[in-house]
């Protein structure tokens, strides 16, 4: 964070809150016990003015309680919940969750449910109950799969060590590849020296197996 310097405090609702400037002309408020991050800050601004009223409206925020009802899916079992308010500092929401009581910090991203009546609510119990199953179902036949097809896994280049299938496909095509050109590099040098050969034969005497008459 940029460098900062304290210019004085405020008080909004009965709290002290420390107003610093940092060295590019921004105004920032925390509270007197943190020190001044990003996280910390509770509001800031691009003149005192700002960044005061910013201040009052988040502890306006917190100070003001609600009770918005929504139910939170979690693992496909539904729970009921109330919103009670916004957090200052975090701007999480502050929520209350039941079976079993749960009070917490939701983000402002995340998903929710409103509420729903009882018949929603056993629908929704069922159809998470056959998805539960079913990924059990699914996840032990992964492992049943994957260990049927363990002894029959290439090696790897990138950590995985060679195993009994034989070396990676990377290396086996590697190696047939480095194969087909020495066989084409030793069938050229063979094609060659025959070549050469043939060219350094001398020419057979002509004289020979001819007769001479006198």
């Amino acid at each position: 964070m940029a460098d900062f310097t304290k210019i004085g405090s405020t008080q909004v609702r009965g709290q002290m809150y420390v107003v610093s400037c940092s060295s590019n002309g921004t105004f920032y408020t925390h509270r007197p016990s943190d020190a001044l991050t990003y996280t910390t800050t509770i509001a800031h601004g691009a003149t005192y003015e700002a960044a005061i009223a910013g201040l009052k409206r988040k502890v306006a925020e917190q100070a003001a309680k609600v009770a918005i009802p929504f139910t939170q899916v979690t693992n496909y079992r539904p729970r009921k919940g109330i919103a009670r308010g916004i957090h200052a500092k975090n701007h999480t929401l502050l929520v209350t969750l039941e079976n079993p009581t749960e009070k917490c910090e939701l983000s402002h991203y995340h998903d929710a449910l409103r509420p729903l009546t009882e018949d929603e609510t056993t629908e929704v119990e069922r159809l998470g109950a056959t998805v539960r199953q079913a990924e059990a179902v699914a996840a032990k036949a992964k492992e049943e799969f994957n260990a049927y097809i363990a002894p029959f896994q290439l090696g790897s280049r990138f950590g995985r060590p060679k195993t009994g299938a034989g070396n990676s496909l990377h290396d086996q095509v590697t190696a047939a590849v480095d194969a087909k050109v020495k066989a084409q590099e030793t069938a050229a040098q063979v094609q060659a020296h025959v070549h050469l050969v043939e060219v350094e034969k001398p020419e057979a005497d002509q004289s020979n197996g001819t007769e001479t008459s006198v």
